[in-house]
């Protein structure tokens, strides 16, 4: 079996997911920091798996991560808020 990546470009992301390309640069450095908070390992700077002609590819499971990173923090910040208003 090949080993391959399936890669996207934060332009293809947003569009996909309706958000911006910096916020989701924001949510996949989010990402790292949670998951090395939970492993104990130091925070590392996140690196695009490819960069082809300026544009930045990363895997698209981190693509995924960054999402779900982005919707767990809106989640809490509208909890938070909703607990303020009671």
């Amino acid at each position: 079996m090949e080993n391959t990546k399936e890669l996207q470009s934060l332009g293809h992301a947003a569009g996909m997911y309706q958000q911006s390309p910096k916020l989701i640069a924001a949510g996949l450095k989010l990402a790292a920091v949670e998951k090395a908070s939970t492993n104990g390992e130091p925070i590392r700077d996140v690196q695009p798996a490819l960069m082809l002609n300026g544009v930045s590819y990363y895997p698209a499971a981190d693509i995924v991560g960054a999402i779900a990173a982005l919707a767990r923090y809106d989640a809490e910040k509208l909890q938070e808020e909703s607990r303020g208003k009671t």
